[in-house]
């Protein structure tokens, strides 16, 4: 998830020097493989934008339940 303000260019340089510098069990072709990809499909939305979503689709509570790093567990309910 993106932190509110910041664009999806600032979100994939710092996730992808996350993956770069933390995923050290990863092959390094792998490795690269798994950042092209993030690259090349992640679109990350910040919170704001999510319950935008969920309220148009009638979830409106959102519950935070926790955080690792850039990744979030949400529950969205009616």
């Amino acid at each position: 998830m993106r932190e509110e303000g910041q664009t999806r260019e600032q979100y994939l340089e710092g996730y992808l020097n996350f993956m770069r510098t933390q995923w050290t069990a990863v092959r390094p072709d792998h490795l690269e493989e798994a950042c092209a990809h993030v690259a090349a499909y992640d679109f990350p939305e910040t919170l704001t934008d999510l319950k935008r979503m969920a309220a148009e689709a009638a979830l409106t509570n959102v519950r935070v339940v926790d955080r690792f790093a850039q990744h979030h567990v949400l529950v969205f309910s009616a």
